[in-house]
């Protein structure tokens, strides 16, 4: 995994995006040392807008392959199913376009507001009562399974 990833000891643990078609993979920019710094929700908005790079990437290569192919041969149009996948990757292109716009804007925001200590999410983890809560039921759910058996 290492290999593919082309992650150093150093580097570990992170967050990764691998595309499958390439195998290239996209580490998470920023530190994971502390829990004030990051959330689920920040991480997931990330690595969306990161696979949409990637998409987009992809389809925009596959209409440079097509227009060069129609470069190439001026005289022969394109076949139907190349105009009909040239069109929809124009479509796709524009709709992953709009989606990373939003996500893009969602994960700056949440972003910010984790900078401002805005960070409900580890709260959740540094609060002694939320712990104790938090041991509790896990005791609790302990005990019920262990009186069941």
């Amino acid at each position: 995994m290492t290999n593919i990833l082309d992650a150093k000891k150093e580097d570990l643990p992170n967050f990764y995006v691998l595309n499958p078609m390439t195998l290239q993979a996209v580490p998470y920019p920023d530190s994971l040392a502390s829990v004030d710094d990051a959330s689920p929700d920040l991480i997931m908005l990330w690595a969306r807008r990161e696979v949409l790079n990637l998409e987009i990437d992809h389809m925009q290569k596959d209409i440079e392959r097509l227009k060069q192919k129609q470069a190439e041969n001026p005289d022969t149009p394109l076949s139907d199913e190349d105009q009909a996948m040239l069109t929809g990757l124009g479509e796709n292109i524009k709709n992953a376009q709009e989606e990373k716009t939003f996500v893009t804007e969602s994960h700056a925001q949440l972003q910010k507001e984790i900078r401002e200590g805005n960070n409900d999410w580890a709260y959740m983890f540094k609060n002694p009562e939320l712990e104790q809560i938090r041991d509790n039921e896990n005791n609790d759910t302990n005990t019920e399974v262990t009186e069941d058996l």
